[in-house]
């Protein structure tokens, strides 16, 4: 009679498993945001992306303010040594029932896994809540048509635009005009000069 009950053991990676894993859910992230702010002002953004633009978009997102990535890398620091802290009071504490009544997690899942997802949740969060929120204001701003147009374009020919520029890739610049309000695809390469 087979008696084994051992239980499963937890996956073990290296540092670049986990790193690997963590950028592919950046990168599906990164996309996901763009297409729902893009979508949100009527442009498929992924037919105007170029493969590069998809790698990097983890990262243009990391830069595009000072917010961002301060609730990316902090939050989960924070949270981090929380539980640093919290796994420490609960090894050092002599009652055991009640450490696990206070917190029942604990009782199935290590502190490595609750930071993990937790962590994966905020990520989460930072990039739809961008993507959606992003959009739907610019989509308001656009539909009142009662917005600054503090960038100019020049284009090869000499002509110069007044526009509010919404976003850009390596091929692209999406920007709008104060007459219409309606969002302009224009390829940079060959067309655009500069944009100040």
């Amino acid at each position: 009679m087979n008696t084994n009950t051992s239980e499963p053991k937890a996956w073990t990676g290296t540092m670049q498993d986990y790193l690997s894993l963590g950028y592919i859910y950046l990168l599906v992230l990164g996309i996901a945001s763009d297409s729902i702010y893009y979508g949100m002002l009527g442009i498929n953004i992924l037919s105007y992306s170029s493969v590069l633009d998809v790698l990097l978009s983890p990262i243009v997102h990391l830069t595009s303010s000072a917010a961002f990535p301060i609730v990316i890398i902090l939050t989960p620091t924070i949270l981090y040594f929380y539980l640093k802290w919290l796994d420490k009071k609960l090894a050092n504490s002599h009652k055991e029932g009640s450490a696990k009544s206070l917190h029942p997690l604990l009782k199935n899942y290590s502190m490595q896994m609750i930071w993990i997802v937790f962590s994966g949740w905020i990520i989460f969060s930072a990039y739809i809540g961008f993507g959606l929120g992003g959009g739907f204001k610019m989509k308001t701003t656009l539909e009142s048509n009662n917005f600054s147009t503090p960038h100019v374009i020049t284009f090869q020919n000499g002509e110069r635009e007044n526009v509010k520029i919404i976003g850009n890739n390596s091929g692209y610049v999406f920007y709008a005009e104060r007459a219409s309000g309606n969002v302009i695809v224009a390829p940079l390469p060959g067309n655009v000069r500069k944009i100040q």
